[in-house]
């Protein structure tokens, strides 16, 4: 593989994955006697592996940031108004009133049927609910007189 390298638990480091034959990103979690490293991956399971199965991370460098131009300045609000001039005259704004104008709020529009279902469904175990179960405020009250006789 590589090197043995000096490392320390808790060091970032990249171990190889010879499955893949990858070098991928992990963490020292011990250094053993025998000469191996335990190491944490980083979806947190735990290997043994010989210490040139590890390696120092390598950083990328990073190449100097070029002169960047300043974002273009936000429309001026006599732009925007020519803009909503223009969708007027189109008649889009008519046919966005029209379009909005009777439509009913997205819970009413998405969820009726199923939250009136669900409001049914479990009606409708309470009303199958078998003779001998007792309700909770009989339960509670039953509690009580058990209380108070103690």
């Amino acid at each position: 593989m590589g090197e043995a390298v000096e490392v320390t638990v808790g060091e970032a480091v990249e171990a190889y994955w010879p499955d893949d034959d990858q070098w991928l990103p992990a963490e020292i979690s011990a250094i053993l006697e025998d000469g191996n490293i335990s190491i944490t991956w980083e979806d947190g399971s735990l290997s043994d592996v010989p210490a040139d199965y590890v390696r120092k991370l390598e950083l990328e460098e990073v190449p100097e940031a070029e002169h960047v131009s300043p974002p273009a300045p936000a429309p001026a609000a006599d732009d925007m108004d020519a803009l909503l001039a223009a969708a007027e005259a189109a008649g889009a704004t008519a046919m966005a009133e029209e379009f909005v104008g009777d439509s009913r709020p997205p819970s009413s529009l998405f969820w009726s049927d199923v939250l009136n279902k669900s409001t049914k469904e479990t009606d409708e175990k309470k009303r199958l609910r078998p003779s001998g179960l007792m309700s909770s405020e009989e339960a509670r009250r039953l509690a009580a007189k058990k209380a108070k006789a103690a």
